[in-house]
C-alpha cells in the first residue's frame, strides 16, 4: 500500500499514480491558498481510478495566540463540511484537521488552547463527518484519549514533544 499526501491537483497524474501502486491519496481543504484545495472534478478522477482519498483541512494551526480558538475551530469546521459537500466527500467519513505548530511544535502547555479549538471544530462538524488530527505526539495522544478525534495522524516531526514515545 502507497499512501501520499500532496497540495497538487492529482487530476493529471491519476495514471502515474496508479503505476507507481498509490492505492490513497491525501488531499486538503483550506481557504487560504485555494489552489491547494481539492476539487469535485479531482475527487471524482482519482475515486472512479480506485484512489482512495482522505481529507485533511489545514488553514490554520500554527499560532496558539490568533488560530486556536473554539471560534476558529467553528469556523474551520463549517468551512471543512461546506468543502465536503462541495466534493461529495461521503457523511460519516474523516476529516482531519492539521494543527502542526511548525516551526518547534507544539507542548502540554499549549493544550488548553488545542482542546479549545478541536472543541469548536467538533461543534460545527457535529456527528457528519469523524474527526481527525495531523499533529505531534503531545496533541494526537491527548486529542484521541480526551475523545476529541477519532483517528490520529503523526507527524514526522520526531522532536516535538510526544512524538517519540
Amino acid at each position: 500500500m502507497v499512501v501520499i499526501d500532496t497540495n497538487s491537483n492529482c487530476s493529471r497524474k491519476v495514471d502515474y499514480l496508479k503505476r507507481r501502486g498509490v492505492t490513497a491519496v491525501g488531499r486538503y481543504y483550506r481557504i487560504r491558498k485555494p489552489e491547494y484545495r481539492i476539487t469535485a472534478a479531482e475527487a471524482q478522477k482519482l475515486s472512479a481510478a480506485g484512489i482512495m482519498i482522505f481529507m485533511v483541512y489545514e488553514d490554520t494551526g500554527q499560532k496558539v495566540s490568533l488560530d486556536l480558538t473554539s471560534a476558529q475551530g467553528r469556523a474551520d469546521g463549517r468551512t471543512a463540511v461546506a468543502q465536503a459537500r462541495e466534493i461529495g466527500q461521503p457523511f460519516g467519513s474523516a476529516i482531519y484537521f492539521a494543527v502542526e505548530g511548525l516551526p518547534h511544535g507544539y507542548t502540554a502547555a499549549d493544550l488548553p488552547a488545542i482542546r479549545d479549538y478541536f472543541g469548536g471544530v467538533k461543534e460545527a462538524v457535529a456527528d457528519r463527518f469523524k474527526l481527525g488530527v495531523y499533529s505531534d505526539g503531545v496533541v494526537c495522544k491527548t486529542l484521541l484519549d480526551d475523545k476529541y478525534c477519532a483517528y490520529t495522524w503523526l507527524s514526522a516531526s520526531t522532536s516535538f514533544e510526544g512524538t517519540q514515545a
